[in-house]
């Protein structure tokens, strides 16, 4: 972190998968510590994108929250991202508290996000947005990395073009190099 003034610091975006890094070089493999979203619980109730609690309500059932503490927190959050889901259309109101979301839910929250962004994103730099598809090839030069709710995602600008794609770790030593890949099916690239 890099204080700029008494109220203001620069946060790496990347703070805490390098925390983790650190930790584990100097530690070993003992505790582990996982980054769940980048964002906070409130914030998630109301994000136009997948997050964290959407993942968790999709398995709801599979894991058991407890009723005070952190999980009576997210219990009720995920109660409040149900009308937020059912108010825009992603999922139907089925009473008692209970949902019919569709099974590919978080994709498709996750895809409109990476629409949303890349769009936003290609706009600031006089470029067009190009999605990645299953079987669509892209290319061009890695010019950084974003994060999103859903996860840290390559920028990739082919002088016409600006398409976003899933950070993979092996592309940390390729940036500003041109690259290639193909979508392939579930938002992922090879």
């Amino acid at each position: 972190m890099e204080r700029w003034s008494d109220d203001h610091w620069k946060v790496p975006l990347d703070l805490p998968e390098r925390r983790l890094a650190h930790d584990r070089k100097g530690h070993g493999p003992g505790a582990k510590m996982e980054l769940l979203s980048p964002i906070g619980l409130d914030k998630q109730v109301v994000h136009d994108g997948a997050t964290w609690l959407d993942k968790e309500l999709m398995r709801e059932g599979s894991r058991s929250l407890r009723e005070a503490g952190f999980g009576l927190e997210v219990k009720r959050d995920i109660d409040r991202r149900k009308q937020v889901l059912v108010q825009r259309g992603d999922a139907q109101d089925l009473g008692q508290g209970r949902i019919r979301a569709p099974r590919d839910l978080v994709q498709r929250l996750e895809a409109r996000e990476i629409a949303r962004v890349g769009r936003a994103m290609a706009a600031d730099r006089g470029r067009d947005w190009t999605p990645v598809k299953p079987g669509s090839r892209f290319g061009g030069e890695l010019v950084g990395s974003t994060r999103l709710a859903c996860g840290r995602f390559a920028m990739i600008d082919n002088s016409m073009g600006f398409s976003l794609v899933p950070w993979n770790d092996a592309l940390e030593r390729r940036m500003g190099q041109q690259i290639a890949g193909v979508g392939i099916a579930g938002g992922g690239v090879d």
